[in-house]
């Protein structure tokens, strides 16, 4: 991986390794989410995770919060009777959150918890002050159908699909309607932007298909770049120019994802992000 990275001219300076072994490479779902607490401290939140309902072996994956926490001596906040995947919430500047129901209060993560509930940890430990609940689809994928697959905040935007795209990756026009008529923590509707889904079902480098289409929302916003999934397809270029202009400040960098898509994921779903260690404004 270093040499990857040297080769692509990135500062070697700002960058560091650490080594521990995994179950998966999802770390949106397996690693810390990140907050500050009532003094400005930056914590990590040790949220439960089951394997995703208990679909696969999680052993490793259960302790990389505190491994992280331990790592960058930060307190570790223990919520772990709350099962929380990073990608099935999606948290605007405003405290707008995104979600589906079928990916948090589903038999397999949370069959205790209510909505409430779950509205009052989300409230108290990450800030959200305004909620989008969609039902979702159990069963739908490993995730039972996570946000970040096809819907982001982003100051007074939704970065979404549309209609047509979203039914063939999923969604219930019943959610689509609750989605589209979102407004944000100050009662105002949110602007839209759709993404396209890919024109084609995703091929792989060695010509099979893995015969469904991409999306481009499960993109990953850095501090000076925009990092896309993108699939060699037509579509490309177009979801691309979208985000170029959404982003203006930023570079908007493409990054095949082909040989990770097969196993379900994407460029928000390998990442995570973590606030400065210090005092914010």
């Amino acid at each position: 991986m270093s040499k990857i990275l040297e080769k692509s001219n990135a500062n070697m300076e700002n960058v560091k390794f650490f080594v521990y072994k995994t179950d998966d490479v999802w770390i949106r779902d397996t690693g810390p989410l990140f907050a500050y607490d009532e003094n400005k401290n930056l914590v990590v939140l040790n949220f439960g995770f089951n394997g995703w309902g208990g679909k696969v072996p999680y052993k490793r994956d259960k302790n990389l919060k505190n491994f992280i926490g331990k790592l960058l001596n930060l307190e570790v906040i223990n919520l772990k009777d709350i099962v929380l995947e990073g990608g099935a919430v999606e948290l605007g500047d405003d405290g707008t959150c995104l979600l589906t129901k079928s990916a948090i209060l589903n038999k397999n993560r949370n069959p205790d918890l209510s909505v409430e509930e779950l509205k009052f940890y989300l409230n108290k430990y990450l800030g959200a002050n305004k909620f989008v609940i969609l039902e979702g689809v159990e069963g739908i994928d490993i995730t039972d159908f996570h946000i970040d697959g096809f819907a982001k905040v982003y100051k007074d935007k939704i970065i979404t699909m549309k209609r047509e795209d979203l039914i063939e990756w999923g969604l219930s026009e019943s959610d689509i309607e609750i989605l589209y008529s979102a407004k944000n923590s100050n009662g105002k509707r949110f602007d839209f932007v759709f993404l396209p889904l890919t024109k084609n079902n995703v091929t792989l480098k060695n010509g099979k298909n893995l015969r469904y289409k991409g999306s481009y929302v499960n993109f990953y916003i850095a501090n000076k770049v925009v990092l896309v999934p993108v699939y060699n397809d037509p579509n490309d270029s177009v979801a691309l120019k979208i985000l170029e202009n959404i982003f203006p400040k930023r570079k908007v960098v493409g990054i095949d994802v082909r040989e990770l898509y097969k196993y379900g994921g994407m460029i928000h779903c390998v990442t995570i992000q973590q606030p400065k260690m210090v005092e914010y404004n």
